[in-house]
């Protein structure tokens, strides 16, 4: 009995912890692509700061308002157009700016987190292809 509640107490603590890393992962990622990309435009003026800052900030948003409501990670239809969102910002960015596949990244974490059955392959196939 001990090992088990001593079990399911580290399942809890490993599962907070994926629950804070989700939760912070995606602006980490915008951040060091900012940063990578303001970085890159001292020295290549062909960056278009305006674009990418925008950008950043829908993208930004945009997790941002699906984060704050958790019940919504219930809905896949809902939780089909977050990621669709995700995927098309960051396909945005990556045009913007190469260093924004750092965020890109996010678009495999959405798909596999959110996405029931065969869209979870869909939603792959499509970060993919903006990853390319």
């Amino acid at each position: 009995m001990a090992m088990e509640a001593e079990l399911r107490h580290a399942l809890e603590r490993a599962e907070r912890r994926r629950s804070v890393v989700m939760r912070v992962l995606p602006y980490v990622l915008l951040a060091v692509s900012l940063v990578f990309t303001l970085l890159q435009a001292l020295v290549d003026p062909g960056v278009n700061v305006a674009a990418v800052l925008v950008l950043t900030a829908a993208a930004a948003g945009w997790v941002h308002l699906f984060g704050r409501h958790p019940e919504w990670h219930q809905r896949p239809a809902l939780m089909g157009v977050q990621v669709a969102g995700v995927v098309a910002l960051a396909g945005g960015l990556v045009a913007a700016s190469p260093w924004y596949g750092f965020f890109a990244f996010m678009g495999y974490v959405y798909a596999e987190m959110h996405l029931r059955r065969r869209w979870k392959y869909v939603g792959v196939v499509k970060s993919e292809a903006k990853r390319s």
